[in-house]
């Protein structure tokens, strides 16, 4: 039976780590140093980089000054700016903050780990608060509201509803900062996934940019980019990748002859 991986999630909220769960019955999840496993996930085989990828013991120190900077500056998340390379020039505290990344590291590959590590920590606590907003919605969706004596109309209570939501919700992850996340997720791990493994997302955008990604690789008749069309029932999207050599892009190339399913929602 071929693996299943959990791609690019680094953490789940239990209710959809249980979901896929009983979907897959049993699957991997990859973490960067330092990140705790929730309980749950124990049950599960976890994946670490490569111990010469580990950074030092100072990472958690770093992390927690990179996102009270993150604070100070007013920036909204820690991984948006990470990934958003037009602000560093003309940031000046950015420099002090590039200092302190680089400071002790011998080359350019410890910098780079330790980079991938930022992105990555940063992108499980996105992902989990996202997520668990979500649950949340659905639930408050779902129920009565004990507000709704204090409006005259459905309607208010509505537009005030959908006002606090939007004010919880994140930007969605664009394609600059997908690119970043699963090159980080690939430089870490990539080496620790089985050729054939079945990779499995719970993000659409993650689904629909690998996709996307990879078709500028498939090239037809008359030099035509290939479109790829995924398997679809009431709970999945799912591609076979061709075998392609891609030594041009990481991500088209890791992604090269294995399976990817998008699991759907369940409001979906």
């Amino acid at each position: 039976m071929k693996e299943v991986v959990l791609f690019p999630h680094s953490a789940l909220p239990e209710k959809d780590f249980r979901r896929l769960l009983d979907i897959f019955g049993s699957m991997v999840i990859c973490k960067p140093w330092y990140l705790k496993p929730n309980e749950y996930e124990k049950e599960i085989r976890i994946i670490y980089p490569d111990e010469s990828r580990r950074p030092k013991e100072d990472f958690i120190r770093l992390l927690d000054e990179y996102k009270n900077w993150i604070q100070i500056q007013g920036k909204e998340n820690a991984l948006f700016f990470l990934i958003e390379d037009s602000l560093k020039p003309l940031e000046e505290d950015y420099k002090k903050l590039k200092v302190l990344i680089k400071k002790g590291k011998e080359d350019v590959k410890e910098e780079e780990s330790l980079r991938w590590h930022l992105i990555l920590h940063c992108l499980a606590e996105y992902e989990t608060s996202q997520l668990e907003i979500d649950s949340e919605i659905e639930r408050l969706k779902k129920e009565s509201s004990p507000l709704k004596d204090l409006f005259e109309s459905e309607k208010d209570l509505k537009s005030m509803f959908e006002d606090v939501i939007s004010s919880k919700i994140e930007p969605a992850l664009d394609e600059r900062i997908l690119r970043k996340v699963l090159e980080a997720w690939i430089g870490l791990f990539g080496s620790s996934i089985p050729k054939d493994a079945t990779l499995v997302t719970i993000s659409r955008d993650v689904f629909f940019f690998v996709k996307s990604l990879f078709e500028e690789f498939l090239i037809g008749d008359f030099s035509e980019k290939k479109e790829i069309f995924p398997e679809e029932d009431a709970h999945f999207l799912k591609i076979n990748f061709p075998v392609l050599s891609v030594e041009k892009d990481r991500i088209a190339g890791f992604i090269s002859g294995k399976n990817l399913i998008y699991v759907k929602g369940e409001g979906s």
